[in-house]
């Protein structure tokens, strides 16, 4: 019980920097460039496969183009990179 109190401090603080953090980038000039969403969704997925594969969870993506071509998004890929770790974690929760 203490160690689930634990982990849910230390997650409910990892947030609070992760927003700080996000406040802090909002004062400085954002690194804004196309990018391929496509991959930079996999590659994070693939940072998360062991945590899925231990959750004995499952991801599948199912856009109708995300197979047949690239989908170029402008954007900041660090702050882009953040919300889909965030998705997922959330998604695994």
């Amino acid at each position: 019980d203490l160690i689930n109190r634990i982990n849910k401090s230390v997650n409910k603080m990892q947030h609070l920097i992760w927003d700080l953090l996000s406040l802090s980038r909002a004062n400085y000039k954002r690194d804004v460039k196309l990018i391929s969403i496509n991959t930079l969704i996999q590659e994070v997925i693939h940072e998360w496969e062991p945590e899925i594969t231990k959750k004995n969870a499952s991801i599948s993506l199912t856009y109708p183009t995300l197979q047949a071509e690239e989908i170029l998004v402008e954007g900041d890929r660090g702050q882009l990179r953040q919300l889909i770790n965030q998705l997922l974690s959330n998604a695994l929760k």
